[in-house]
């Protein structure tokens, strides 16, 4: 009953109490205090701060308090209910209220998706897609075949074109026509240098197949020219507002190099941490 006089009496006299921000309107409702306020922006915890000497220094954050406190929406006319007696006992003084607002933080991130074209100085041209995703670090995957990719021949040759048939090297005859294929497979990261330049990097798996043709139109592959293996590559992105542009080198175990260049669309998105 004492603790309900003591409340009740300075309820009563409500210019005991002043605010700390004017956002802030207080009433009474029953045992508790209620607390009302605006917010400009998504908050993920808002606290509340009493003082008891007009604002002079305040106590806090109070526990036992209720509504619109953690993950809160923008808007107005938010709550905050706060049980003085179970916090405190009783409340005297001059009492002044202060919120203090965590606004959630937000982070933009870049989506870029880019198709490729490559060339080697043999010459061979290839194509190919990279996606990838970055804020200030990220990461992309990329894949680059040629239209006619294929991995094996009807024939095996060494590099010079003979055929090893029952232990014996043959030489046969070959009409002259060669083709070229190439895949590659690789992932790495994107660091930002700054607006709008990035540096890529990454590595995986790619083939670079040479075949020569037979008289008869059947394809030999020629081993001795083809290559294999870890694949390398490094490179530049530019982005300029929505688009994006890429150049860079692709490498088989330092042995076969591509040229690459690629142009595409960025997507930008919001993310809270």
């Amino acid at each position: 009953m004492k603790r309900l006089f003591i409340l009740a009496i300075l309820f009563c006299f409500s210019a005991l109490w002043t605010n700390a921000q004017e956002d802030i309107r207080v009433k009474q409702d029953g045992k508790d205090i209620i607390i009302e306020y605006d917010l400009e922006k998504e908050a993920t915890n808002v606290k509340l701060y009493v003082s008891t000497d007009n604002g002079q220094n305040f106590k806090g954050p109070m526990e036992y308090v209720s509504g619109d406190i953690e993950n809160v929406m923008a808007g107005k006319n938010k709550q905050i209910r706060w049980s003085v007696i179970k916090e405190w006992g009783e409340l005297k003084g001059n009492i002044s209220f202060k919120l203090v607002k965590k606004y959630r933080k937000y982070y933009q991130s870049n989506t870029f998706f880019l198709i490729n074209g490559a060339i080697s100085p043999s010459p061979q041209y290839s194509y190919g897609l990279t996606f990838g995703r970055v804020r200030r670090i990220g990461w992309y995957v990329s894949v680059q075949a040629d239209p006619n990719f294929k991995l094996r021949g009807d024939y095996e040759c060494n590099k010079d074109g003979y055929i090893n048939v029952n232990g014996n090297d043959i030489l046969p005859f070959y009409s002259g026509e060669k083709t070229f294929s190439r895949i590659a497979i690789n992932a790495g990261g994107v660091i930002r240098f700054g607006e709008p330049v990035y540096l890529y990097g990454g590595i995986g798996y790619g083939q670079r197949n040479t075949f020569w043709e037979l008289l008869d139109e059947k394809w030999v592959k020629n081993k001795g020219l083809s290559y294999s293996g870890i694949n390398l590559e490094l490179g530049l992105i530019f982005k300029i507002k929505n688009f994006v542009f890429s150049t860079g080198i692709s490498s088989i175990q330092n042995e076969y190099l591509d040229f690459k260049i690629g142009i595409g669309w960025n997507f930008k998105s919001k993310n809270a941490k």
